[in-house]
This record gives C-alpha cells, structure tokens and sequence, in this order.
C-alpha cells in the first residue's frame, strides 16, 4: 500500500496504518536523531516523543503526501530542541556567511563519493561536522533526500542547503583525511 493511504488511514484512526507508518520510518529517524544529538540513548528518547506528536497531529496534516517532510520537521524540531537544553549556550544552526557559491547542480553530484569510504571512519568523523552540515549530510546521503525536501525540513532555502552540503562535504573530507585521535576526543562528542 501506497505511504499516503496509511497517512489518510491513520487519520481516520486506523491503528494498523500508523504502525505500518513506524515501521517504514522508524530505523531512518532515528538514525538522522543520533546523527544530530550524537547519542543512540538520546535519539530513542527523542524518538518515542516524536512518534507520541505524530499520534496527537497527523490529523492535522492536510496533505497526507507532505508526510515524510511532515515527520523529518517534528524529528528535527524535537532534536534541536534536546540539544539546547543539553547544552545551556546551546549550540544554533548558523547559515554560512560563504553563501551559496556551489554553483554544481543536484544532478552534477557525485552521487556516491561516501560509498567508497570506510563506513566506521565515515560515521565517526560525521559526529565531528557543525550540526548543520551534520544534518544536511545525513538528508542527503544516508536518507536520500533532494534538496527541496531537506530545505523543507531544515526551514531554510535551498541554496543555504547546497551550500550546507558543498561545504559539509569539503570538512568531511578533511576530517577523513586527518582524523582526530581518540585520545583527544575520547567520547567522539564535539
């Protein structure tokens, strides 16, 4: 069955329909929350809240296709919000002053450039990235999202989001290449 008719369904309070939702979204979510908050604990506490908030509001949603973005949005609100409380400066997703200058389009990517890296080395060196490239690097390549989507979800435009992702990228790069020693960051936290 089609993601959008167990969206209407669980609207109708069809709970067979919302656990079809959990299960076909569930191992995504959380790894995009442990790619944010940086904690597997942290992210399925995170989890069960947001799946409590899509219970209470899915009826609300008015477009039943909207709801991959719809539950990315909750996902990420729900992570950023844990994040500030963790941390008391809190730690704010900042726009690039470099702007858009990636001038590459979505389809001039190159599509699997993190296939060909150690996926351990990847994934460690990811939790070192600024939450904002952090996220639209998870979007993007581990959720497989186009630019459009993620800018829905981040709440920003999608030149930020290209611009997110070209330097995201570029850092990533340098951390794979020098990696940091485990005797410096012992707990892989930034």
């Amino acid at each position: 069955m089609r993601q959008h008719l167990w969206v209407l369904r669980a609207q109708l309070g069809d709970v067979g329909a919302l656990t079809n939702l959990v299960g076909a979204h569930q191992g995504r979510v959380l790894h995009y929350l442990e790619s944010i908050v940086g904690s597997r604990d942290d992210a399925e506490d995170a989890l069960q809240d947001i799946w409590v908030t899509v219970v209470r509001k899915i009826a609300k949603l008015e477009d039943p296709r909207a709801f991959r973005a719809w539950l990315y949005r909750i996902a990420r609100n729900r992570a950023l919000s844990g994040l500030r409380r963790k941390r008391r400066e809190g730690e704010r997703l900042v726009d690039e002053a470099h702007g858009s200058e990636n001038t590459s389009t979505e389809a001039d990517e190159n599509e699997t450039w993190l296939g060909e890296l150690d996926p351990e080395a990847v994934h460690a060196a990811i939790k070192d990235l600024s939450p904002a490239h952090r996220e639209a690097i998870v979007l993007r390549y581990f959720q497989g999202m186009g630019y459009e989507g993620i800018s829905e979800i981040a709440g920003c435009s999608i030149g930020t989001i290209r611009s997110r992702i070209h330097y995201g990228k570029a850092e990533l790069r340098k951390l794979l290449m020098h990696p940091r020693s485990s005797e410096a960051n012992p707990e892989g936290h930034q």
